[in-house]
């Protein structure tokens, strides 16, 4: 099924005249309501036209992956396999691993510390808050967050669930759905004989210019993550708000500074 989140144009309709087939089904959602709406729509309409689905992929249209990899993804997840969701592992092109095939559930301090970019570039180069490839690995490893970009989930674990957090419109989602994957005691794998490739979405870039823009974006998704998952007391909530705020501030100086001069 290929949803269209309400894009402008014709835009869906020429999504049906080339994929419309019998085989793949076109649906348009009634609004751009972000990621975890869209999806959702996805989910629930699938679901209503068959209803004996056992295992939903869940795929952005900037991934490739071919169907060897997704066959291996398929045999992790139950009733096939051991696990509840699995991913295959997302790679450049010349095929090594993205830092962020997946990561540990954020705590806190991780999503506090990410409001500043200095903070977040050392992180990032020192290697904290990503997983490592376990050397020489072929089965299924288990992790606690999967990539939204790709990932394949049993229909009975996304029903308990119930979908992604619509409190969102974009990032974050993946921490949500896996915390309440976790607190049921449903586990996630990454699957290494299978790889696929995220090519960095064309229609963000257009729609939000700056990174303070998708910045103020994330930390609302985070901030609501932080008081409805991690139940953080409202003095840490407070800390987070003020942090988020000199961040912000942060982006559109870097971004100044960083503009090329006429």
């Amino acid at each position: 099924m290929v949803v269209d989140n309400a894009s402008p144009g014709r835009d869906f309709e020429d999504l049906v005249a080339e994929f419309d087939d019998g085989r793949i089904a076109v649906v348009r959602s009634p609004s751009n309501g972000g990621y975890a709406v869209g999806n959702n729509f996805g989910w629930r309409e699938a679901m209503r036209r068959w209803p004996t689905i056992e295992t939903l992929i869940i795929s952005n249209p900037d991934v490739t992956i071919d169907s060897s990899s997704l066959n291996e993804v398929l045999a992790a997840v139950r009733p096939r396999g051991e696990f509840d969701a699995a991913a295959p592992l997302i790679v450049d092109r010349i095929g090594n691993a993205s830092q962020y095939f997946a990561w540990p559930l954020p705590t806190y301090f991780d999503v506090l510390l990410s409001t500043s970019v200095i903070l977040s570039v050392i992180r990032q180069r020192l290697g904290f808050h990503s997983y490592a490839v376990p050397a020489g690995a072929q089965a299924p490893f288990a992790v606690d967050v999967l990539p939204g970009a790709c990932f394949a989930i049993s229909a009975e674990a996304f029903e308990r669930v119930q979908g992604f957090d619509e409190q969102t419109f974009l990032f974050c989602e993946e921490n949500m759905l896996a915390h309440r994957l976790k607190a049921r005691g449903m586990r996630s794998a990454i699957v290494p004989k299978a790889t696929a490739f995220h090519q960095v979405s064309s229609s963000v870039r257009r729609s939000f210019k700056g990174d303070h823009v998708k910045f103020a974006l994330a930390a609302r998704s985070y901030d609501a993550y932080l008081r409805h998952y991690l139940d953080s007391p409202r003095v840490l909530v407070f800390l987070y708000r003020a942090a988020v705020r000199f961040g912000y501030v942060e982006r559109i100086v870097l971004s100044r500074v960083r503009r090329p001069r006429p």
